[in-house]
């Protein structure tokens, strides 16, 4: 057993919206690990990353211990018109958090997240020349997925080639599971196949992502947790 069953390291509170003439605000109050730390997109290179810089803001309003939860707040502040809004990308240690803000929703505050009820667990078995990750996820109506980072080591260095290919991977999504609400996930990695084309995973997430449940009011688009297998 990796992870036994249990909530994801972060918990969001509370998100709200101001907007006047010239600018617009969204504010998340966010629960995470001591030490969680935000993208704030200042290295990014893409055109709409470099307009937005400097529109994000992380700052930790109490401390937390090693049992209770640190209390963040994540600010988005962009121009009134502006429709692209940079993410909230949240990562400590092998779990991440990335939130989307909807610009085309009139409301103001949001309390209510479904993305806090849910729980997963991960199991790995290693077999001669493969590995095998079980993922549970509980509570939760969802979307499942992978990313990865996937390539060869060359002169220049790292170069991604492969993604999640089929002649390395084999990830399944079903709906069975102990409990009637349990959703499983599970992923072959074919290791005998990488190291005869010399590829390496570089990393290797499993994503939990919710939609909205009303698309009318609710101030968060997508929330996307991820957590590294490998």
């Amino acid at each position: 057993m990796v992870r036994q069953m249990g909530f994801t390291g972060f918990k969001i509170n509370r998100i709200q919206k101001f907007k006047d003439e010239d600018t617009q605000t969204y504010t998340a109050i966010i629960e995470a690990s001591k030490g969680t730390v935000m993208d704030l997109h200042e290295s990014k290179t893409d055109i709409h990353y470099k307009a937005l810089r400097n529109t994000s803001d992380w700052k930790q309003l109490s401390m937390g211990d090693d049992v209770s939860p640190a209390l963040y707040e994540a600010k988005i502040t962009t121009g009134a018109s502006e429709l692209f809004l940079p993410p909230v990308m949240l990562t400590f240690g092998s779990q991440s958090l990335d939130i989307d803000f909807d610009p085309f929703v009139q409301s103001v505050q949001q309390n209510d997240f479904k993305f806090n009820d849910c729980q997963f667990q991960v199991e790995r078995r290693d077999a001669p020349g493969s590995t095998t990750y079980k993922i549970t996820v509980r509570g939760c109506v969802c979307r499942r997925s992978y990313s990865a980072s996937v390539g060869k080591q060359t002169s220049s260095g790292f170069e991604e080639t492969a993604g999640l290919s089929a002649s390395y991977f084999f990830p399944m999504h079903i709906f069975k599971g102990s409990y009637r609400n349990d959703q499983t996930s599970s992923i072959f990695i074919n290791r005998t196949a990488l190291a005869q084309d010399s590829v390496q995973i570089r990393s290797l997430k499993f994503l939990i992502i919710r939609e909205p449940d009303d698309f009318l009011s609710d101030l968060l688009m997508k929330s996307s947790f991820g957590y590294i297998l490998t």
